[in-house]
């Protein structure tokens, strides 16, 4: 058997020392790489969301209530009525001088009024003024009552009873449904208190006893047209059942047969 040279007996030996031999730094655990911190994700966008408009708050109507009576120097004034239908006014002195206005344009004007607490009334504290037209109080009514040129004056009133003064107008033409005068203090300066009146024309007011509290100035009192007459009734018709032609017995319009000698002969053999 050939020997190995020299020089290869060395490296093997040299292999096989190293072979033998741990490697350097095996007995130390390996160092854990570093670890690097995770970033979250950022969520996906979402579209934004549209704003919900904020529901609309409807405000309440504010009803506004009319205004149906007017203040004036002493008290309310709570009904204002023309008419063109003669008021009887009791207790006329001969000695009163007539309005100087024709009597077919004569019309009359009642202001129906309550007084403050305290206050009197008389038939010279007030006038209503139309323009340079001035008409005088004539009468004056306690509550419904006649008019009473007498009684002039109330001196003790109650907050609670109505007062009504009389005025002689001159007719507007042509007619008009409210008639504005002014009610004006003939004692004391002032611009006094305008009064739509209510113009009856022909037809008697409303009475003072059936104003209401509230009063009635400024709404239109015109009464409701009359019923329209009940249509005639229609008579009905017969009710009768009609014949049929065929129940109509027709007469035989059919002319008699003429004798034969066929005829007779069978009436003779029949005998």
């Amino acid at each position: 058997m050939r020997s190995l040279p020299i020089y290869g007996l060395a490296f093997v030996s040299f292999v096989l020392m190293l072979l033998s031999c741990p490697a350097q730094g095996a007995d130390k655990p390996a160092t854990p790489a570093p670890k690097t911190a995770t970033v979250p994700a950022a969520p996906a966008a979402q579209p934004a969301a549209k704003p919900v408009p904020a529901p609309k708050v409807e405000p309440n109507p504010v009803v506004q209530k009319k205004d149906t009576t007017r203040r004036f120097r002493t008290g309310t004034v709570i009904s204002a009525q023309l008419t063109d239908s003669k008021i009887h006014i009791t207790g006329l002195s001969p000695y009163d001088a007539p309005p100087p206005i024709a009597a077919g344009d004569i019309a009359y004007a009642i202001a129906t009024v309550k007084l403050d607490k305290d206050r009197a009334i008389s038939i010279y504290d007030y006038e209503l003024v139309d323009g340079l037209a001035i008409y005088p109080c004539y009468a004056l009514s306690l509550n419904g009552e006649a008019f009473a040129a007498n009684k002039w004056v109330y001196k003790i009133t109650d907050p609670e009873d109505t007062y009504s003064m009389l005025f002689i107008v001159r007719k507007k033409t042509p007619p008009q449904k409210f008639v504005t005068y002014k009610l004006q203090s003939r004692i004391v300066k002032e611009d006094g208190t305008e009064l739509p009146f209510f113009n009856w024309e022909k037809n008697h007011p409303v009475p003072i006893k059936s104003i209401p509290a509230t009063g009635n100035i400024g709404i239109d009192m015109t009464p409701p047209p009359p019923p329209k007459p009940p249509a005639p009734k229609t008579p009905a018709k017969s009710k009768t059942k009609a014949t049929s032609a065929k129940a109509v017995a027709k007469p035989d319009t059919k002319a008699p047969a003429k004798p034969t000698a066929k005829t007779d002969a069978k009436k003779e053999a029949a005998k």
